[in-house]
């Protein structure tokens, strides 16, 4: 392979590749719902009956969950309701509840089951809360 035919090569790979990182860098969207912190609740949720389930957390996190009303629960980009009775989120529509014994419980807004239905659910300490709070959650990942 010749020098030349080598450079006009590499011109050609820059020529298709530098728009395309450019294009890709503007047209990013974040699929994380905002908040000052966002923490993707991992499969797989424990089916608690009806269209409830708990995400399970680490050993000692829920040491580190707050104050109920530090965090918000979402579906993709939809936050769910938040709710104080288990009943509630064993009939589903899409609420939850943070518990320091039970960690999160949360049904789908659908009332599918969270584990196959594709979605991303996700933990968000909101924008106005107290660092100590988005610390504590970034910390225990």
């Amino acid at each position: 392979m010749s020098l030349k035919y080598a450079l006009s090569w590499v011109a050609v790979v820059l020529a298709l590749y530098v728009p395309a990182a450019i294009y890709s860098t503007r047209s990013f969207e974040d699929p994380s719902p905002a908040g000052k912190v966002a923490v993707i609740l991992l499969r797989p949720y424990e089916p608690l009956g009806g269209s409830a389930y708990r995400a399970n957390l680490l050993p000692g996190e829920k040491a580190l969950l707050p104050q109920q009303s530090d965090l918000v629960v979402y579906e993709e980009e939809s936050p769910l309701r938040r709710v104080s009775e288990f009943l509630r989120i064993s009939k589903g529509g899409g609420n939850f509840a943070i518990w320091s014994d039970q960690g999160i419980v949360f049904s789908s807004r659908d009332n599918s089951d969270p584990n196959r239905n594709g979605r991303k659910y996700w933990v968000v300490v909101r924008q106005g809360e107290p660092e100590t709070v988005a610390d504590n959650l970034v910390n225990s990942y």
